[in-house]
C-alpha cells in the first residue's frame, strides 16, 4: 500500500459533493429538466460556489475542494475541482462533475472524476428545515485503483460536510468539509456558469 490509497479520498470528496448536491439534472442550465409528478423533496438550498477541504486520517493527506452547483427544476449538475497533490503530484488538481434528480422524497446523484473514479449518492431530507443527510458509494479506478469505498454526510444551506471509507484493508479515510461561497445560479447560460466557476 502506498501513500496514494487516500487518492480515494478524493472520489469520496467528489461523492460528498454529489451527495451535498453536487447535481443531478440537465448537462447545461438552459437544458430541460426532465419531468416528474412529485412535489419537490425539501432538501436545503445547495446552489451556488462551495470551497472547503478534504483530509485522510489515515495518510495525513489533505487538499482543497470547490464546487459550482446549478438547479433548473428538480434538475441539479455540478463542476467541482480537488486538489490531490499531496497523494500524487503529477495528478495535481483535478476536474469532475455531478448529475442528479430531485424525485420528491430524494435527490438522486451521479458523480465522477476523471482519472479517479465514480459512485451514486442519496440525499434525503432530515424533516427539519433546510437539512439533509447523505450516504453513497463508489470506485477508484485507473491509474490508482484504490478500490471500493462507502461515505456519509449532511447538508444544510451553508455547510456540507462527510466522511469516507475504504473499504480495502489498509484503505484510507477521513472527512471533507465546504461552506458555502456564494449564491447560487438558478438560471444561467452555459457560457456564464463557465465564466462564474473559472473566476474563483
Amino acid at each position: 500500500m502506498t501513500i496514494r490509497q487516500p487518492a480515494i479520498y478524493v472520489i469520496c470528496l467528489f461523492a460528498a459533493a454529489g451527495l451535498f448536491g453536487m447535481g443531478s439534472g440537465p448537462g447545461a442550465p438552459g437544458d430541460p429538466a426532465p419531468a416528474v409528478a412529485a412535489a419537490p423533496a425539501d432538501l436545503p438550498p445547495l446552489t451556488g460556489t462551495w470551497a472547503g477541504s478534504w483530509s485522510d486520517t489515515v495518510y495525513n493527506v489533505s487538499g482543497a475542494l470547490q464546487i459550482l452547483i446549478w438547479a433548473e427544476g428538480n434538475a441539479y449538475a455540478a463542476t467541482g475541482t480537488i486538489d490531490v497533490s499531496q497523494i500524487s503530484a503529477p495528478l495535481g488538481v483535478l476536474a469532475g462533475g455531478a448529475t442528479g434528480t430531485d424525485n420528491g422524497s430524494t435527490l438522486e446523484v451521479a458523480f465522477g472524476c476523471t482519472n479517479l473514479g465514480n459512485g451514486t449518492v442519496t440525499l434525503t431530507p432530515t424533516g427539519q428545515p433546510g437539512e439533509a443527510t447523505a450516504s453513497g458509494a463508489g470506485t477508484v479506478t485507473a491509474p490508482l485503483w484504490f478500490g471500493a469505498f462507502t461515505l456519509t454526510g449532511t447538508a444544510s444551506g451553508n455547510e456540507l460536510t462527510g466522511s469516507f471509507d475504504f473499504t480495502s484493508p489498509g484503505g484510507g479515510k477521513g472527512i471533507a468539509s465546504l461552506t458555502k461561497a456564494s449564491v447560487g445560479v438558478e438560471s444561467a447560460s452555459w457560457g456564464s456558469v463557465k465564466a462564474a466557476y473559472s473566476g474563483r
